[in-house]
């Protein structure tokens, strides 16, 4: 069985893992501390384009299914 990732699924997860370990690690317990997310971090990371990956794309969404979904938010 082949449980390697198609490209396409790789090219999501990667720029997803990259910008969690430039981005959020060094803020991390900061967020943790406070409770909170900073929006500007989240605005970044919604500039990534995985967020409406599980949506239909009639509702403004990417169609994606659950494994690309769930790439995104890792």
């Amino acid at each position: 069985m082949d449980t390697a990732l198609p490209d396409e699924h790789r090219a999501i997860r990667d720029p997803v893992n990259e910008f969690c370990e430039t981005e959020i690690e060094p803020i991390a317990q900061f967020v943790e501390a406070e409770y909170r997310f900073p929006s500007d971090i989240f605005e970044q990371f919604a500039g990534l384009e995985t967020l409406g990956a599980p949506v239909t794309e009639t509702n403004g969404g990417f169609g994606e299914g659950a494994l690309p979904s769930t790439l995104g938010q890792s």
